[in-house]
């Protein structure tokens, strides 16, 4: 979880109500391609219990998901004078 990358101590154990990233990725440098899915967990007094994230999990809704944000994200960063009104 990071301990040897970005986390410093001193380190404590983890008590009730504490949060922490889960980042499990993978890189490969010749394809240019790299991914990390980020979950968070929180200690409860019954353990650990990972918080819901608004992503979804399944590549077809992923997919849709990226480009609904990229669709909106060119919107953003068009020159005003090219912007159009939803539905035009």
């Amino acid at each position: 979880m990071g301990l040897d990358v970005h986390d410093v101590g001193p380190f404590r154990k983890f008590q009730k109500g504490m949060v922490v990233t889960v980042e499990a990725g993978i890189s490969i440098p010749q394809e240019g391609f790299g991914i990390r899915i980020e979950d968070r967990a929180a200690a409860t007094a019954e353990g650990w219990r990972v918080l819901p994230v608004a992503l979804p999990e399944d590549l077809e809704s992923m997919e849709s998901a990226i480009r609904e944000w990229v669709s909106e994200r060119s919107r953003s960063l068009a020159p005003s004078h090219l912007k159009t009104s939803p539905g035009q």
